[in-house]
């Protein structure tokens, strides 16, 4: 796949102060990376809260938001080649929350507890044309999976993890709150 050196990006400054950036430089990666051509990124609550300063971002510096990403691989990492077998073309989507791959909690499968960075949050997003990310932390998906939808594999994982650790049972009421894109998808899980 041709990579171009240059890209689009929606850029984030501060608080309600975003600007497209027509000639940010696209991603380097490094031997763990893969570099993903971003197909579609979902707006996140946590997305529209950054952007009206109602929540802060992991950096000081201007930063490419999106972290519910789906694409596809434009470059890979020798590493990242070799242990995940991704090869350019590969469809995917990312797992924002990229912690340390041999950290105890990420072998418990509890990534979420030792964050080392956070796709769209800490480091550049899936607002952009291009967006780096961890071989371990990037997912395939089925070649013929509608990359639209595909975007959707992280808020469905949210609400998902959170269904399983209620441990629902028939015939109990439950009480979902917030009529968002997790909380719609909560309901449909939990009933």
């Amino acid at each position: 796949m041709d990579v171009p050196d240059i890209m689009k990006a929606q850029v984030f400054y501060e608080p309600e102060q975003m600007t497209l950036d027509e000639a940010k430089p696209v991603p380097e990666i490094g031997p763990e990376q893969v570099l993903v051509k971003v197909h579609a990124t979902g707006i996140c609550g946590s997305d529209v809260s950054y952007y009206f300063g109602k929540a802060s971002v992991g950096t000081e510096d201007p930063l490419v938001l999106g972290h519910e990403i789906s694409g596809v691989i434009a470059r890979v990492g020798e590493i990242a080649a070799e242990k995940g077998g991704f090869e350019v073309g590969d469809p995917v989507v990312v797992n924002p929350v990229q912690s340390d791959v041999d950290s105890p909690w990420t072998q418990k499968g509890l990534s979420n507890v030792d964050l080392g960075t956070v796709v769209g949050i800490s480091v550049d997003g899936g607002f952009a044309e291009y967006c780096a990310s961890h071989w371990y932390w990037t997912v395939k998906v089925p070649q013929d999976m509608d990359l639209d939808i595909a975007a959707s594999a992280e808020p469905l994982a949210c609400g998902l993890y959170a269904v399983k650790n209620l441990n629902i049972e028939a015939g109990q009421f439950v009480t979902i709150f917030g009529p968002g894109p997790i909380g719609i998808m909560m309901v449909q899980m939990a009933k």
